[in-house]
């Protein structure tokens, strides 16, 4: 049982080191790519933030996949994705409250949903096109304005535990700190 335990202990202490050494890389790559101010900086800022927050997850990474939305013409967008298919990077926009991007874009909460096929958000024209079990959303924030939604989705049901979210806030608070700074003429209007 105590190796088990022990394990255990190691596995999260990995994770937290991990955890440690994807923040550090992503904001080094933030800096830099800033210094650059070339355009489609964001992108590619993005799609390194997607790659390395599926690594720092407490259970299977494996079968993780993520998807970033990012509000534009007031509709929520996909910016960027890993592992999802092809078909729904062009599809699958949400109007404010609509489909569970949507919700998580209206009310401003993280979002974890341990079972897909038992939530209502997840019927009809927002049915996943991939065989996802549970997903966690959550917002992207500026101040108090949702900006998008950063959606980590498993294959599993169950796929997540509660000391997921609060590591994975910090890939939705540095999306945030990008897009402020690819937007920040916008933001000073935003008051």
């Amino acid at each position: 049982m105590k190796d088990v335990e022990l394990e255990d202990v190691q596995y999260v202490s990995e994770t937290f080191i991990r955890h440690h050494k994807n923040w550090s890389r992503l904001i080094r790559t933030l800096t830099s790519l800033l210094d650059e101010n070339h355009t489609g900086w964001t992108a590619e800022f993005y799609n390194n933030v997607l790659d390395e927050c599926i690594t720092v997850l407490h259970q299977d990474r494996s079968d993780k996949s993520s998807t970033l939305y990012i509000v534009e013409d007031d509709v929520l967008k996909m910016t960027a994705y890993h592992r999802v298919n092809f078909t729904s990077t062009r599809s699958r926009e949400f109007e404010h409250g609509e489909g569970f991007a949507g919700n998580v874009w209206k009310t401003g909460e993280v979002e974890l949903v341990s079972d897909i096929c038992a939530s209502t958000y997840f019927k009809g024209d927002f049915s996943p096109n991939h065989n996802y079990g549970s997903i966690i959303g959550l917002p992207v924030k500026i101040n108090h304005t949702v900006v998008g939604v950063l959606c980590i989705q498993s294959e599993s049901i169950d796929g997540f535990i509660e000391a997921d979210i609060d590591t994975l806030k910090f890939y939705a608070d540095v999306c945030a700190l990008a897009y402020y700074y690819d937007n920040i003429n916008v933001i000073s209007d935003m008051g």
